[in-house]
């Protein structure tokens, strides 16, 4: 590339006067590279946030939520919607930040991605049934009577497919759909569901025996760092202020768990319809959700839903974008 000053002079031939023919060479080969770097990172980015369609939307009721649609610019099916539950933290906006590498299967796979719709009720929420005198019930209700109506009628096409997916807080949220109301949902991705495989109101002792026989499933040292280093059992503290956090804000009382316990309230799909449903926790999970996972995959498999089950290899928040995308696309 050649630069003219304003009077017309060329200056190649005063850089050529400046550095050796070597220099010049090499300054030829960064910009080639550096230019080459640029075209490849964009190709493997996809440039997935570019070409998506965003819209947002507070809706201010007795139960506040927003949303946001998240469409493919380029290959969307409009006939089919994700339901997008977010974890502990996280809001309406939390999709596009973490699994973009989702819709970038699509692409590679050439088939159309859904249109996404992350919806969020604040930081921190969940879909329990309706329970007197506890404000933070009914969200169940409400999702399935009011929000799931009300976005779909901002749609372009009526919705065909509904899947719904959830991480964390929000995959406890997402089995409650899928488990409760199997009739609307296609299916279900449920990633790391904060569920124990026993009664927040246990009495201490199952509690405890819980918690030390969880112990052994973490790496030996972790276990030896939290014991030696801190001088304390992390998992007992995590568990107990799950349990906490449980009881304060959703179950108040063993009816209020009895009702929104989803390992006992898993409704079989109607004429056996065999409904598809991931489930994946990692093996190492230090908030000890593993066997909650576990006896999930078990007790929907006994009610004739299609789950695979995965273990995978890392803690609380592993996932695999790849697996779920070809999940979404089967």
């Amino acid at each position: 590339m050649i630069f003219y000053s304003s009077t017309g002079n060329c200056k190649v031939f005063d850089i050529c006067k400046n550095y050796p023919i070597s220099q010049i060479r090499m300054k030829r080969i960064f910009i080639k590279i550096t230019l080459w770097g640029i075209i490849v990172s964009g190709c493997s980015n996809h440039e997935t946030i570019n070409e998506y369609y965003q819209q947002t939307v507070r809706v201010n009721s007795a139960k506040s939520y927003s949303f946001t649609i998240y469409k493919d610019m380029k290959s969307s099916d409009n006939s089919s919607v994700i339901y997008y539950l977010h974890g502990s933290g996280g809001d309406h906006n939390s999709w596009i930040n973490s699994h973009k590498k989702i819709i970038n299967e699509f692409r590679l796979k050439h088939k159309p991605s859904p249109v996404i719709i992350g919806i969020s009720f604040g930081n921190r929420w969940l879909l329990t049934p309706e329970y007197p005198g506890k404000n933070k019930s009914g969200f169940l209700e409400y999702f399935i009577e009011k929000v799931i109506p009300d976005i779909e009628k901002q749609l372009e096409y009526p919705v065909k497919q509904r899947y719904v997916m959830g991480i964390s807080m929000g995959a406890l949220s997402a089995a409650q759909l899928i488990f409760r109301f199997p009739e609307l949902f296609d299916k279900g991705i449920i990633i790391t569901p904060p569920i124990y495989p026993f009664s927040i109101y246990s009495e201490k002792d199952v509690i405890d025996s819980f918690i030390h026989n969880e112990n052994f499933r973490l790496p030996g040292l972790k276990r030896w760092f939290s014991s030696n280093i801190l001088r304390r059992d992390v998992l007992h503290n995590t568990v107990y202020t799950n349990i906490m956090i449980f009881k304060s804000f959703y179950f108040p009382d063993q009816e209020a768990w009895e009702k929104g316990d989803i390992l006992k309230n898993i409704i079989k799909p109607r004429f056996n319809k065999k409904i598809p449903v991931y489930i994946s926790c990692g093996l190492y999970e230090e908030n000890g959700f593993y066997p909650g996972a576990e006896l999930l995959t078990f007790k929907a498999s006994e009610q004739s839903y299609s789950v695979k089950w995965r273990s995978l290899n890392g803690g609380h928040m592993a996932i695999d974008e790849t697996e779920i995308a070809d999940f979404l696309m089967e």
